[in-house]
């Protein structure tokens, strides 16, 4: 059962910040924008003729991308604000095969096919643990057999520490969050029947901010930064780690 006091805090505070989001997001970090959706882009490993859900779409900063290279894309999130942002975005952006709901993934989902991918990008850190179990079987089951779940979620590992970083809490606008080890989230997705379960790294150099100004002349450096996703040892550089799994 969803605790419906921080259910209702969180909507409100995706709500305030979601016509602001993509642009706080992109300010002084268009490479570090850049080098994570190409990270989420190549673990998915999409196909023209795929059908992917997207949970906790937001304002649809992953979702427009991914739209443009597959059959259709189901957008889902529980803020009603950013589900209105995105479907004006789509408009603007003339993306037609995508399909929006307000609706939360603790709750029955209202897509009546199964799909071949999920993409969910730092959402689960944000679900109670005493929570996260549903969410993620109602993933599940929204999969077609042999179908591909990539999620994102913080990583706790040593910069998160030398941050001063909480590994749980909640932030000033009453959004809770936990920062998950490989091992938490390859334990995670096991208890929910999901297999070939691989974690890497996402995000592995730091410093994005300082070269913002210059962003096109360090491409090259954010391509090492993504080849660096691919080996084991990013899970202890990685801002996010980005975990892979098959139904």
């Amino acid at each position: 059962m969803k605790n419906i006091n921080n259910y209702k805090k969180e909507i409100k505070a995706r709500d305030e910040q979601a016509e602001i989001y993509e642009d706080w997001y992109l300010k002084r970090r268009r490479l570090y924008d850049w080098v994570e959706k190409k990270t989420i882009i190549n673990t998915l490993g999409l196909k023209d003729s795929d059908v992917v859900l997207d949970a906790g779409c937001g304002t649809g900063r992953i979702t427009r991308l991914i739209a443009k290279n597959v059959k259709k894309v189901y957008a889902i999130d529980f803020s009603p604000k950013s589900i209105d942002i995105l479907n004006r975005k789509l408009y603007e952006e003339k993306i037609y095969n995508v399909e929006t709901y307000v609706c939360s993934i603790l709750d029955p989902l209202p897509i009546l096919e199964k799909v071949d991918k999920i993409v969910s990008i730092q959402v689960i850190q944000h679900i109670h643990r005493n929570e996260i179990n549903k969410a993620l079987m109602n993933l599940y089951e929204q999969l077609k057999p042999g179908g591909v779940f990539v999620a994102t979620v913080y990583n706790w590992n040593f910069y998160s520490k030398i941050k001063n970083c909480l590994k749980e809490g909640e932030f000033e606008n009453g959004i809770y969050y936990f920062r998950f080890t490989p091992n938490e989230l390859i334990e995670l997705f096991k208890q929910n029947k999901f297999k070939q379960i691989s974690v890497r790294g996402c995000v592995n150099l730091k410093g994005y901010n300082k070269i913002d100004k210059f962003y096109k002349m360090f491409y090259p450096l954010g391509k090492v930064d993504i080849l660096l996703s691919k080996f084991y040892f990013s899970t202890l550089t990685g801002d996010f780690l980005i975990v892979k799994a098959l139904k």
